[in-house]
């Protein structure tokens, strides 16, 4: 099967292997945790929600699998805010143990608006499998649009 990926407002569903996907829900409470359901893509029987190791600050999240196998996950993972822009990585889908800021230090908003605010907001990820590259876009402050690109080594 190929890989599956699938970004909805407060969810996001990643093939896990060839016989398990993952979903990742944020919980509708806002309680800032992601919860994690696994299924058979055949069937779509899925497990019981159950709590993540990963916070969510509410924001989107983009997710999908490395060339390894494990499992992305990019936005905010912070108890609440939306700085640093940040990825965390699972071998499982569930435990994600490793976390690095991809960029931190937002710049003020310059101009006021409706729900804006300092911070890095609906990130998208891409890995080029030619030069071995994770590329990373997101939002500034809904003013503009930031890439940061680092070698997929880095994340190792």
């Amino acid at each position: 099967l190929s890989i599956m990926w699938i970004v909805a407002r407060r969810s996001c569903i990643i093939q896990v292997s060839v016989l398990t996907i993952c979903r990742l829900i944020l919980d509708g409470a806002q309680v800032v945790q992601n919860f994690s359901a696994l299924s058979d893509p055949r069937v779509c029987n899925w497990t019981a929600p159950v709590l993540s190791t990963v916070p969510d600050s509410g924001s989107r999240t983009c997710t999908s699998t490395l060339p390894s196998g494990a499992i992305y996950i990019v936005g905010n993972q912070i108890d609440k805010g939306r700085d640093p822009v940040t990825i965390s990585i699972a071998t499982d889908g569930l435990r994600y143990d490793r976390h690095w800021a991809v960029r931190f230090g937002a710049p003020p908003v310059r101009y006021p608006g409706h729900a804006k605010g300092p911070g890095f907001q609906y990130p998208g990820a891409f890995v080029d499998m030619e030069t071995r590259t994770m590329y990373v876009s997101y939002s500034i402050g809904k003013e503009d649009i930031g890439l940061t690109r680092f070698p997929l080594a880095a994340l190792e």
